[in-house]
């Protein structure tokens, strides 16, 4: 061997990289120090003469299939490269890149270079990475990886069986190309929308009106993902099928609609009877009054009689407009009402016409409060739940009227709103003897009064409790802690603000105020 030979065979070996040199049956004829430690042996442990394949500590099977192809690569005599795994006398494994070829005609020479670190990472990595495709193929998400040009680079299984597709068929192609995902173009305007932003757009719920998922429902999230150079080259989107969520939420409306109707259906056909008894108790002394009147036309009590008859057919009036506006359906007058606006407008004339003793004070929390209901149907409401108020601390006092924003209404209320919020409020709250539990079990109950006769005929706080219904609210009611009794009209929340003043001014609001003769607790 020249010396210039040995002098880089020498550096080689110093470098780790080995070398072994055999003969074409297997036996080795030389190996480097290099070689030596990196198949597992000591500098001093006997090779020469023995076969190459049969110096690891693989099992027999493996021997035999490294042996056949060696056979194949001396019938071939064509240069051989790969990675060849090694099992040390310790039983761990060893992988080397390596490089087989004729050194002359009966020897061969294999070069090796450790690469078990690289390729045991490798191998991690690809773990890891079957072992997230495995997550998401699991998930109930669709999920697609695209670049900016909209190529598919990665799509789960979920997503694929939403549209009838393979993934192994999507991936490196356009959705367009692809039959099935051709009708995704309803995701397009997000897709522009967060390459132009560069930010996130999520949450945003999608109805697909064509393709093989064409009525169905879904909830979309779209990532822009940075490369290496910090540029944005890739698009992350997370679909959630929402289908079952969105049917389940519109049969729950529906039912929903159908209970309250027949809730009201209910009180209806309780209140007939009622109803039935109140207009014969008025009606049937006017009918009296009016046969005496027509026996004996010149009676001297003909005036007394003739406004006994009038306020008999005056008192069965009410009764029926009462009746009927509890009874309407629909809520076409629902708008956005601005509270503080509202209370304060109705304060104003309510505290003119207040008597002597008794004063309102007002708090709201905030200038933001609107609450989507019908305005005249919440000054109705308002106006009964002040007289009341008034009544039941005989007109004298102090009638406290706030607002604010959240909660829930009360569980155990017989009625749910069909709102499910969120919800502001506003209470009334009165200092009198507060209401006792019988009270409380009944007080929406149509013909339901504690007041005296003549006094009220118990329609008040049933057509405010239709009322609010109607608006998707409630009323609750309970006691204070000061003893009062405590009345919340609960009501949904609106986004948007009024167009228009929320109460109108004038002088029917205040006639309304001094006729409307209410309710009590």
């Amino acid at each position: 061997m020249e010396p210039l030979n040995k002098d880089i065979l020498e550096a080689i070996d110093r470098s780790m990289i080995g070398y072994a040199i055999f003969h074409r049956d297997g036996r080795v004829v030389h190996a480097s120090s290099s070689a030596r430690y990196l198949l597992g042996f000591s500098p001093q442990a006997e090779l020469i003469g023995k076969r190459w394949h049969q110096l690891d500590h693989d099992t027999e099977k493996m021997q035999s299939l490294r042996w056949a192809a060696y056979e194949d690569f001396l019938a071939s005599r064509a240069h051989w490269q790969g990675v060849l795994r090694w099992v040390w006398p310790d039983g761990s494994k060893r992988y080397y890149d390596s490089t087989a070829s004729y050194y002359s005609d009966d020897q061969i020479v294999i070069v090796l270079n450790d690469r078990t670190e690289q390729v045991l990472a490798q191998r991690k990595l690809q773990e890891r990475e079957r072992l997230i495709s495995n997550i998401l193929d699991r998930l109930p998400l669709g999920i697609m990886l695209q670049d900016r040009d909209g190529t598919i680079r990665y799509i789960n299984n979920e997503l694929a069986r939403s549209y009838g597709v393979r993934a192994q068929d999507a991936i490196g192609r356009k959705p367009h190309d692809v039959p099935g995902l051709e009708y995704r173009n309803h995701i397009e305007p997000l897709f522009d929308e967060a390459l132009a932003s560069g930010a996130p757009v999520t949450g945003r719920p999608l109805r697909v009106n064509a393709g093989p998922l064409k009525g169905t429902h879904w909830l979309v999230h779209l990532y822009p993902l940075a490369g290496s150079s910090g540029t944005l080259d890739r698009l992350l989107t997370v679909e959630f099928d929402r289908t079952d969520r969105v049917r389940l939420a519109e049969e729950k409306s529906v039912y929903q609609r159908k209970l309250h109707e027949l809730q009201k259906i209910e009180a209806l056909n309780r209140f007939a009877g009622g109803l039935a008894h109140e207009l014969s108790n008025i009606l049937h002394p006017a009918g009296v009054y009016a046969r005496a009147l027509k026996a004996q036309p010149d009676q001297p009590d003909r005036e007394k009689l003739l406004e006994r008859i009038n306020t008999a057919v005056l008192q069965a009036g009410e009764i029926l407009r009462q009746t009927l506006s509890m009874a309407r359906g629909g809520t076409s007058g629902l708008k956005p009402v601005d509270l503080k606006s509202f209370l304060e407008d109705l304060l104003s004339y309510a505290q003119d016409v207040a008597t002597t003793g008794l004063v309102y004070h007002l708090d709201i929390a905030g200038d933001d409060l609107i609450a989507m209901a019908d305005d005249v149907e919440l000054r109705q409401v308002m106006l009964n739940l002040i007289v009341n108020a008034s009544d039941a601390q005989n007109a004298t006092g102090n009638i406290f009227i706030s607002a604010g924003r959240g909660g829930i209404p009360p569980a155990e209320m017989d009625i749910a709103p069909l709102s499910a919020g969120p919800f502001v409020w506003i209470e009334v709250q009165d200092e009198g003897n507060g209401i006792s539990a019988e009270t409380r079990a009944n007080i929406f109950e149509p013909f339901f009064t504690t007041k005296k006769r003549g006094k009220g005929i118990g329609l008040g706080l049933a057509v405010v409790q239709g009322m609010v219904t109607g608006w998707g609210g409630i009323v609750s009611v309970r006691n204070s802690a000061k003893g009062g009794a405590v009345f919340r009209v609960w009501m949904p929340e609106s986004r948007a603000h009024p167009q228009v003043p929320a109460v109108p001014q004038g002088a029917n609001q205040k006639d309304a105020i001094q006729k409307d003769d209410g309710d009590t607790e």
